[in-house]
C-alpha cells in the first residue's frame, strides 16, 4: 500500500489528545463548533472516538460512519486541536505572551502603522530582558531596528545594535554552556554511575572546563542553571556526597532566586528538587528528605502545572521512587507495601508520560523491594520489564544491575535450566558492555559453580561469596553496585535460611 507522505505517524493524534486535560478537550469542542463550518459535528465525532480509545485503532475509527478519509480527516483534526490548544494558553508564559505581541507587531507593520507597532515591540523587549530571554530579546531589535528605519529614524535604529552585540554574547555564552551541559548528561546516562578512572577521567573533561570552573565567565541565569547541572551531574556520578549536597542547594536556590527560570524549565526545577533529596538521602539526612519529598509532590499545586501532564508524571515518578527508596532505607516494608499499593491507579495513568529512564529506575526498585520481601514471582515481573526491552540502551548501571538481581531471582525460583542459560547470557551481556567489574564477576562464578543439590558445598559458596563482597563494598569503584542492592546481604540471609526483610 503506498503511504501518504504528508500522513502524520497513525498514533500522533492519538498522543496529543491522550495529553489533553479535561478543561482543554472541553475548550476544543467549544472551539470546533465556532471555527469549523458544516463537518464540526464529524470532527467532534472523531475526536470523541479517539479519546475513548484504550489502545490506538485505526480499523476500529474506520467502521465509524462519520469517517470517509481517515488520513485527511486526522490531518485536519490534528491542525484544529493545535489552533485550540494555542487559543486556550494564549498568554500562559512569557515566552507565548512575547509570541503574541510580536504577531501584533507584524499586522501593524504591514499595515504601515509604525507608531502602533513600535509601542508593542518595546513591550516584548522589556519582557524579554526581565526574563533573560536573551534570543527573544535579539528577536524585538531586530523588528524594532525595523520599524524605526521605515521612519527615517537612523540615528535611534544605530542606537539598539550596542544592546544587540551585548546579547550576541551572551547568547553564544549561553549555547556554549548549554552543549556541555547536554554532553555531560548524555554521557551521564551512558555511564549510569563512574565504575573505573576511564569513567572518571570522560567526565572530568566537563568540569574542567574554564566557563565551568569560573562562574564569572557565566553571562546569564540561564547559563548558570547549566553550569551548576554539570558539577552535580559529576559529582552525582562520583558519588562525592558532600559536593552532591553543596551543588542541588546551590541549584535549587538559583532557581528560587530566579523565578523565570521555573516557568522557563519547570522540569528542570523538578530534576533539581529530586537531585536535592537524592543527595539529602545519600548524606543520611533522611527526615530532611522526607520534608522535601513532601515539598516536590505539593509542586503541582504550588506550580500549577494541571494543564501538562507530562510534568505532572515527572513529578510523580520522582517521589515515587524517592520513597520507594527511603522506605527501604529505613526497613518500613509494611509502609512502602501500602504505598506502591495506593499509588497503581497513578501509576497507570502516568506510565506512558514517564521517560524510560525514570521509569526503569521504578521498575528496579519495585523489583528490589519485592525481593526483599520474597515475593519473587513479582520481582521477576519488574526485572523482565526492562531486561526485556532490547531498545533501551540507556543507564548501563540499571541494565547491568537489573540482571544480576534477575539471576537471584531465577536462583530462588529453582529455575535451574533458566539459571544456566542466563547467567552465560549475562556474563557475556556485561562483557560486550565492558561492566563485567569484580562484584559482577564474583556473583556469576557464584551461579556458574553453585551446586544447589549440595547444601554443604552451597554453604561453603555462600560463605566465600559473603567474603568477597564484604570487601568489594570497602574498594571505591567497586562499591558502587552495593548502593543499588546489597548482593553480601542476601549471601547472609540466604546462610541464616531467612529472607533479607527479617534480617
Amino acid at each position: 500500500m503506498k503511504i501518504n507522505k504528508s500522513d502524520m505517524s497513525s498514533h500522533t493524534l492519538y498522543d496529543l489528545i491522550s495529553s489533553m486535560t479535561m478543561s482543554e478537550k472541553r475548550y476544543f469542542k467549544l472551539f470546533s463548533s465556532r471555527h469549523v463550518i458544516g463537518d464540526s459535528n464529524d470532527y467532534i465525532h472523531l475526536f470523541n472516538a479517539i479519546d475513548k480509545q484504550k489502545v490506538y485503532s485505526e480499523d476500529q475509527l474506520r467502521k465509524s460512519s462519520f469517517v470517509k478519509n481517515l488520513s485527511q480527516e486526522k490531518n485536519y483534526l490534528y491542525r484544529l486541536v493545535l489552533k485550540s490548544l494555542n487559543a486556550y494558553h494564549s498568554g500562559l508564559n512569557t515566552k507565548s505572551k512575547i509570541f503574541e505581541y510580536l504577531k501584533q507587531v507584524e499586522i501593524l507593520f504591514h499595515k504601515g502603522l509604525y507608531r502602533q507597532a513600535l509601542k508593542i515591540v518595546k513591550k516584548a523587549k522589556k519582557l524579554a530582558s526581565e526574563n533573560d530571554l536573551f534570543n527573544h530579546e535579539l528577536i524585538t531589535h531586530e523588528i524594532e531596528a525595523e520599524i524605526l528605519s521605515k521612519q527615517l529614524l537612523y540615528s535611534d535604529a544605530l542606537d539598539n545594535f550596542n544592546r544587540h552585540d551585548e546579547l550576541l554574547k551572551v547568547a553564544v555564552n549561553f549555547s556554549a554552556i548549554q552543549k556541555l551541559a547536554f554532553e555531560s548528561y548524555q554521557m551521564g546516562l551512558s555511564i549510569g554511575e563512574v565504575r573505573s578512572q576511564a569513567d572518571l577521567e570522560l567526565m572530568k573533561d566537563f568540569v574542567e572546563s574554564d566557563k565551568i570552573r569560573d562562574d564569572k565567565l557565566v553571562l546569564s541565569s540561564r547559563a548558570e542553571m547549566y553550569r551548576l547541572s554539570i558539577l552535580l551531574a559529576y559529582n552525582y556520578l562520583i558519588k562525592d556526597q558532600k559536593k552532591m549536597l553543596f551543588y542541588t542547594t546551590e541549584l535549587t536556590a538559583h532557581y528560587l532566586n530566579n523565578p523565570s527560570l521555573i516557568e522557563y524549565s519547570t522540569i528542570g526545577y523538578v530534576f533539581s528538587l529530586s537531585s536535592h533529596i537524592r543527595a539529602l538521602i545519600e548524606n543520611n539526612q533522611h527526615a530532611r528528605a522526607w520534608e522535601a519529598v513532601g515539598v516536590l509532590e505539593n509542586l503541582q499545586n504550588e506550580l500549577n502545572i494541571n494543564n501538562s501532564i507530562h510534568i505532572q508524571a515527572r513529578v510523580f515518578i520522582y517521589s515515587m521512587n524517592l520513597r520507594i527508596q527511603l522506605y527501604l532505607l529505613n526497613k518500613d516494608y509494611k509502609k512502602c507495601l501500602e504505598w506502591i499499593e495506593r499509588k497503581k491507579s497513578e501509576f497507570t495513568k502516568y506510565e506512558s508520560f514517564i521517560s524510560k529512564s525514570f521509569l526503569y529506575e521504578c521498575y528496579f526498585l519495585m523489583a528490589k523491594f519485592y525481593f526483599i520481601m520474597g515475593d519473587f514471582k513479582k520481582a521477576l515481573l519488574f526485572s523482565n520489564k526492562i531486561i526485556n526491552d532490547i531498545d533501551f540502551k540507556l543507564r548501563a548501571d540499571i541494565l547491568s544491575e537489573i540482571r544480576l538481581l534477575n539471576l537471584l531471582i531465577h536462583f530462588e525460583l529453582n529455575n535451574d535450566f533458566t539459571l544456566k542459560y542466563l547467567t552465560t547470557n549475562t556474563l557475556n551481556y556485561l562483557k560486550s558492555k565492558k561492566r563485567l567489574y569484580k562484584v559482577e564477576y564474583e556473583l556469576i562464578r557464584f551461579m556458574k559453580h553453585q551446586q544447589k543439590s549440595t547444601f554443604g558445598i552451597l554453604e561453603d559458596d555462600l560463605k566465600q561469596l559473603k567474603k568477597k563482597m564484604d570487601f568489594w563494598k570497602t574498594q571505591d569503584y567497586e562499591s558502587i553496585p552495593f548502593s543499588k542492592f546489597d548482593f553480601g546481604l542476601w549471601a547472609e540471609a540466604k546462610l541464616k535460611k531467612k529472607l533479607i526483610s527479617e534480617l
